[in-house]
């Protein structure tokens, strides 16, 4: 199976620090990749470095060979690129639909698609002419993933999805992504291990903006020792994602928001942080 996504090299800055030093990573088509380091790492950099968001400083970002460093968001969107952000960036005063039309990269784009994405998230078919800050946190987080699903995307990049979400919702996130992952290639950041033992296929460790190990899933979850290095795990890959402690994330605690929180309005693509004021901690 070849390779939709080649990253190598990546560097990137986040005001005058250097968040990327060196990242590492292909994705195969058909597969979900997993991107897993503590926090602070520089997975969500790595994210948004692909999606031009943050400006790439050195190294290659391809999609099915074409070079995507230095291009636009919007550009690498049209190219085919979902991307769900990790504060989710919906609207808060429009509604489920409009936000979704907002997303249609051509006239009818949702209306081609209603039927996969409803299909994946009833409670959207349901509240579809609700406000969307009137939403649960967990419906709130359909709605970012089913906006990535509006236009025919090769590629969704899917950023911590379960964060501040119920152990039951999880469960439940976890069984959508599973179905999303028959239809397009997904690069995933998640911080729940079970979670991410059960989605990938494949999983790229970063620790401290570079890559320090590429290989299957599954020899990840068979290695407790790799996982205590890199991760702060062990001995999790028995447990159902979303499931009691052993669901605990990898590389940090778990934030303590509620399935409910409020969101922010954010457009599509979400708030973007800005310079960090801390340092590294915010390079997750």
């Amino acid at each position: 199976m070849s390779s939709l996504l080649e990253v190598q090299g990546l560097q990137a800055w986040i005001g005058r620090f250097h968040i990327l030093q060196g990242v590492d990573l292909s994705v195969r088509e058909g597969e979900t990749t997993v991107l897993l380091g503590r926090n602070g790492a520089g997975k969500t950099t790595t994210l948004r470095a692909i999606m031009g968001l943050v400006a790439v400083r050195g190294g290659s970002v391809r999609l099915g060979g074409q070079e995507l460093a230095g291009k636009r968001p919007y550009t690498i969107a049209q190219l085919g690129i979902g991307y769900v952000p990790e504060d989710r960036g919906i609207f808060r005063f429009l509604t489920v639909e409009e936000n979704l039309r907002v997303a249609e990269r051509s006239r009818g784009a949702l209306k081609r698609r209603e039927e996969l994405i409803f299909g994946l998230f009833p409670d959207l078919a349901r509240f579809r002419q609700r406000k969307a800050g009137y939403l649960s946190g967990g419906q709130q987080q359909m709605l970012a993933i089913a906006r990535a699903l509006v236009n025919d995307n090769r590629l969704l990049l899917i950023d911590e999805p379960t964060k501040g979400l119920a152990p039951i919702v999880v469960q439940h996130l976890t069984q959508t992504l599973a179905e999303i992952a028959k239809h397009v290639t997904v690069l995933l950041v998640e911080q729940n291990f079970a979670m991410a033992a059960r989605l990938g296929q494949a999983c790229v460790i970063v620790d401290d903006g570079r890559t320090v190990h590429r290989g299957s899933m599954n020899a990840l979850v068979n290695d407790p020792g790799l996982q205590q290095r890199y991760l702060g795990v062990g001995a999790q890959q028995g447990s159902p994602a979303g499931e009691g402690p052993q669901a605990s994330p990898a590389g940090g605690s778990q934030h303590g928001s509620p399935a409910g929180g409020s969101q922010h309005g954010s457009p599509a693509g979400g708030s973007q942080h800005g310079s960090p004021a801390g340092g590294r901690q915010q390079a997750s």
